[in-house]
């Protein structure tokens, strides 16, 4: 979450707990965020589904019309998905709502070694392109997918050097130690090392979508968030009502 900084922004950050009525059909989930949103931009629900966005490139608009606001249609998204059917309910809300301008959401679940367990959904309110949505998978034989704050499949690859360095890391991590030594430790060193010049990175979230973790980060004194200190949430506890301190 990247932005010009500001202490009001940086001082104010909450961590959200959002449980559904008894008896709703609706996931409940665990964000970051600033006070008065009641959308999602960065959350994990109750079976490990997590949805991050990114702003994104895109052209015009092909409709000003029945859009819907993105963090909403985040919201709705990671409250409509389980684990193993994430992609298709994810694709559901997609093709029912558009934004106006163009977003990258990384969508990740559990891995049950059936389908990818990463997709990246590049959409906005260009709907005479794929109806203003193209899904991204890991391509060939990767076993990992990136995503930054440029369009990729929609409108090809944008010039900038985060994608490359984060995708360069990701498959020497692959070459040398295999799919699963992506550790936390070496994902946070990799946020540090694509942390923009000339703003701030207010909140960084690595998930475990496995174990329902979520390891956050805020910006502290002008520092970027995945060089401050680190929490963990655990997600299944939070939407117990089980907080750190007591209930």
């Amino acid at each position: 979450m990247d932005w010009p900084t500001n202490p009001a922004l940086e001082g104010s950050q909450i961590v959200t707990v959002r449980v559904p009525p008894t008896g709703s059909a609706l996931q409940g989930w665990v964000s970051v965020f600033w006070p008065s949103l009641i959308g999602c931009t960065t959350g994990m629900n109750a079976e490990g589904v997590t949805v991050a966005m990114h702003d994104s490139n895109s052209p015009a608009p092909s409709t000003s019309a029945d859009f819907t606001s993105s963090t909403l249609l985040y919201r709705e998204a990671i409250e409509a998905a389980q684990a193993e059917t994430a992609l298709e309910d994810i694709t559901r809300v997609f093709r029912q709502r558009h934004t106006l301008p163009g977003y990258n959401m990384m969508v990740t679940r559990p891995d049950t070694g059936h389908g990818p367990a990463a997709v990246v959904f590049e959409h906005d309110g260009d709907l005479t392109h794929d109806k203003g949505m193209t899904l991204r998978k890991p391509e060939g034989l990767d076993t990992f997918l990136a995503c930054t704050n440029h369009s990729r499949a929609r409108y090809g690859p944008a010039p900038g050097t985060r994608h490359p360095r984060l995708y360069g890391g990701l498959e020497k991590v692959a070459a040398r130690e295999g799919k699963h030594h992506l550790t936390v430790k070496r994902a946070w060193k990799m946020l540090i090392g694509v942390s923009p010049e000339g703003v701030l990175t207010h909140h960084s979230v690595v998930f475990e979508p496995n174990k329902l973790l979520m390891h956050v980060a805020f910006a502290q004194n002008g520092r970027h968030a995945p060089q401050c200190k680190h929490i963990t949430l655990d997600v299944t506890k939070l939407l117990a009502g089980d907080y750190p301190g007591g209930k």
